[in-house]
């Protein structure tokens, strides 16, 4: 298959994604539709919230019944109360409720009012049905019939059961699209304007049931001298309708631009699809040099795609991102080219540091051997007892260089075995001390170990790790004046972690020996001692610890002393 046609149907195929992709955005964005309407509901009008979204707003937290901040909001915007019952009616808690408002399972009435000209509508939901003790959560606001209660109530001739509705009542009944009906105390309608739909025999429950009936604005008023109810209802705006009609005019918008983006794509798709032949033919020559290392040739290849402004030309728009990644790439690997180049150069200086290091005690083992072995001169032997003092020293140093250089190779090639046991890190550590204090030049500075107030078993290798305690102890009596203090400390972290810290009050190390002090063959100039060592023995210290799974840290100020913190884990369970 030609370019062209892999080209038309590769993307094809990505034309099937991005409407498979556009799909999923339709339906989020139905379901964001859908949650929206549902919070403008609740936000608007609380009773349209079901049990669920309800239960979230209250907890109860050792018998204490707790109503969140964002429902006592909502409660007060509406300008509404809450209460919460118990199963059995008991009153547990209330929130803006009227000075006077009560409830018993006894007096049905004190939900229509309490000597109180106020109605409310009122929701109740039933939360926490899955526990022993379940709540019973009312919401109320006031009704938008309570002027027409108030104003209807004072007319009723109670004695008679008749309502004497003046045509003034009647009017605003009637352009509420409401009724009104004066309920007996046997629950039998006694009177009533517009409630020929209603019932003319009422149990406790119809009454209850009426006064918070969806889509509808109630009200009741309780006469307790004869027993009889008053009831007026107008019509309330319908959530639901509202709802409906706005999702069929969103989902209608939403299909329309689903098929206007399709037909979009479709034609940009044909159209930008002749012209991206040339484009990936330069991209993919560009590609090719940057595999065969021409990295210059990948700079002519971008003069071609920018015009005179050096801006991209119109065709080769459409892949800004990918010349843009193109383009860094190739400037990242001329810089990793210059990096192998003085990479180079950095390891033949560190050659010819190397051979200086050789050279200089050969010359001087050599330079020993011959005169002992000169027949113009006759030694003492107490001179030769120096001279040889001196070659085994020398011969010790460079035994202990090329160790290390043999050592840091294998370190840096994972070929290095280490065989972890458990060890009592704190003996272990204490012996390497009493060593140095033993030592002739450990008689120079003063120790101090402070162990970990009980045993500290971790998996290491002794031998390993007793070369990472020399290494850092060697250091802090070799790069600082005589009378130095040297601390170990030992400690936990969580149980988890073995601390190890070695601090000195010496002469500390500047900002760039602090920074470098990790690299092979760097030895830093801010010493007390002439001989700086092979540079090698932090970068293997740093390495036989990552081999232990640890970490190391330094923190030094000149003049201040250094502490250096190492991580150790411990043994598992």
């Amino acid at each position: 298959m030609n370019m062209p046609k892999r080209f038309f149907l590769q993307y094809f195929i990505q034309l099937l994604l991005v409407s498979f992709f556009l799909a999923i955005i339709f339906l989020t964005f139905w379901i964001f539709v859908g949650y929206s309407l549902t919070n403008f509901e609740v936000s608007s009008d609380l009773t349209t919230a079901d049990a669920s979204s309800i239960e979230s707003s209250f907890s109860v937290n050792n018998g204490e019944i707790k109503i969140d901040s964002d429902m006592k909001n909502l409660t007060k915007k509406q300008d509404g109360w809450l209460a919460v019952l118990s199963k059995d009616g008991e009153l547990l808690k209330t929130y803006n409720t009227p000075a006077k408002f009560t409830f018993t399972k006894d007096d049905y009435g004190a939900l229509f009012t309490n000597n109180d000209p106020v109605a409310y509508d009122y929701k109740v939901w039933t939360i926490r049905e899955d526990t022993k003790k379940p709540l019973i959560i009312i919401f109320g606001t006031e009704t938008s019939s309570k002027v027409i209660l108030s104003t209807v109530k004072e007319a009723v001739n109670w004695e008679k059961g008749l309502l004497n509705l003046s045509d003034t009542a009647k009017e605003t009944i009637k352009s509420s699209q409401g009724w009104i009906q004066l309920v007996g105390k046997n629950g039998t309608s006694q009177d009533g304007y517009l409630a020929d739909k209603q019932k003319s025999n009422y149990s406790l429950k119809d009454l209850l049931e009426l006064t918070h009936k969806e889509n509808s604005d109630s009200a009741a008023y309780y006469h307790e001298q004869t027993g009889q109810v008053l009831l007026v209802s107008t019509e309330k705006t319908n959530h639901e309708q509202i709802t409906n009609e706005l999702l069929k005019t969103v989902g209608s918008t939403a299909f329309i631009i689903f098929v206007v983006i399709l037909l979009l794509l479709l034609t940009i798709t044909l159209w930008y699809g002749y012209k991206f032949g040339a484009p990936l033919v330069t991209i993919i020559k560009w590609i090719g040099d940057l595999g065969n290392g021409l990295y210059e040739q990948g700079s002519n290849n971008r003069s071609i795609l920018h015009n005179k402004k050096g801006k991209l030309k119109k065709k080769y728009r459409i892949y800004k991102e990918l010349i843009t990644t193109l383009t860094e790439l190739t400037e990242t690997l001329e810089k990793n080219k210059q990096a192998r180049k003085k990479a180079t150069k950095v390891r033949d200086e560190w050659i010819s540091g190397l051979s200086h290091d050789l050279k200089t005690p050969l010359a001087t083992i050599g330079g020993y051997a011959e005169m002992l072995r000169s027949d113009q001169y006759s030694w003492s032997e107490e001179e030769i007892r120096t001279f040889s003092g001196t070659i085994a020293e020398k011969s010790q140093y460079m035994k202990e260089l090329l160790e290390d250089l043999t050592l840091t190779y294998q370190l840096r090639s994972n070929a290095f075995p280490i065989a972890k046991e458990k060890v009592e890190i704190n003996e272990q550590i204490r012996r390497i001390i009493i060593h140095y204090i033993n030592s002739p030049t450990g008689t120079q500075n003063e120790f101090v170990f402070q162990p970990f107030d009980g045993e500290i078993n971790a998996a290491v290798d002794p031998k390993w790790f007793r070369r990472i305690m020399e290494n850092l102890i060697e250091n802090a009596i070799k790069y600082n004046a005589p009378a130095t203090t040297i601390t170990v400390a030992t400690g936990l972290i969580d149980q988890y972690l073995l601390t190890i810290t070695i601090e000195d009050n010496g002469v500390g190390m500047d900002t760039e020996t602090l920074n470098r002090l990790f690299e092979r063959y760097y030895r830093g100039t801010n010493t007390s001692s002439s001989n700086n060592g092979t540079g090698l023995g932090m970068a293997i210290t740093k390495k036989l610890i990552e081999l232990h799974g640890g970490s190391i840290n330094v923190k030094s100020e000149q003049e201040q002393g250094t502490c250096i913190r190492i991580l150790l884990p411990l043994l598992g369970d």
